[in-house]
């Protein structure tokens, strides 16, 4: 395995963000890594991460959804830098931004943002678009393919091998992305190139809870939605209680 990470996006269709998420790519991305590009018009996104698992030759393989922008300078190397630092973790998410209005009150003033939380590092039941793994650590992960339809809830399912592995997950702050909410026009988008927008239908939605709750039985009801359980990391001068609080209380307004 190479120290080189391995960044894989994949995707059925070019969708409405991909030249805005190319574009952060060159403009953000201020260290060496190997980008691993899947774009199957008659997979599933299982099939596709199954083909990234085999194409990456790197201890870390990043995975990151098609309509997902990176926001800051050496977003890669710091949740790897993460995972480096805690050697109880498997994986590791980028903080997910949902709203427009979160984008542009970081992008103003990060150091603001910051003062709020945004230095926390996580522990969390789930993982999110942007996914980096140590696989030297968990050797052993794979895409489930047995999930109905062509996309669904990989991240909670790759999060649970991580801690069936002995290991955690976490979310940081350390980097933010964008990953909007899906407007009515995108909405459309999806339904026009056969892509399922699983948020708005239920019965898609309830059939993925099914196959996981017969997957993993209770574990899967006590961990999901996604939970922030503790503070793993923050700024020196930052507030534990506070910023756990504070975290917990954006990611309960996104889960509704």
């Amino acid at each position: 395995m190479t120290e080189v990470p391995d960044v894989c996006m994949f995707m059925r269709r070019v969708g409405p963000f991909h030249e805005e998420q190319m574009s952060a790519f060159a403009r953000h991305t201020k260290e060496s890594f190997n980008l691993i590009y899947v774009y199957e018009p008659d997979t599933t996104s299982y099939q596709a991460v199954t083909q990234a698992f085999a194409r990456s030759t790197s201890r870390y393989l990043l995975l990151i959804d098609d309509d997902v922008i990176p926001l800051d300078d050496g977003w890669i190397s710091a949740v790897i830098g993460v995972l480096q630092r805690h050697q109880e973790l498997g994986a590791v998410s980028a903080f997910e931004l949902r709203t427009q209005e979160l984008v542009d009150e970081y992008l103003a003033n990060r150091e603001a943002f910051r003062a709020k939380g945004a230095g926390t590092i996580l522990q969390s039941t789930s993982l999110s678009g942007l996914m980096a793994f140590d696989r030297a650590r968990v050797p052993d992960l794979y895409s489930e393919e047995g999930f109905p339809g062509r996309y669904g809830m990989n991240d909670a399912d790759l999060a649970f091998q991580v801690h069936k592995a002995g290991l955690q997950s976490a979310f940081t702050c350390l980097t933010c992305v964008k990953h909007l909410w899906k407007p009515d026009g995108q909405r459309e988008w999806r339904l026009a190139n056969d892509i399922i927008p699983q948020d708005e239908e239920p019965h898609w939605h309830e059939l993925h809870k099914q196959f996981m709750r017969k997957k993993w039985g209770r574990y899967f009801d006590e961990n999901w939605p996604n939970r922030f359980l503790r503070v793993i990391e923050s700024l020196p001068d930052q507030p534990r209680d506070e910023l756990f609080e504070m975290m917990v209380t954006i990611e309960d307004t996104f889960s509704k």
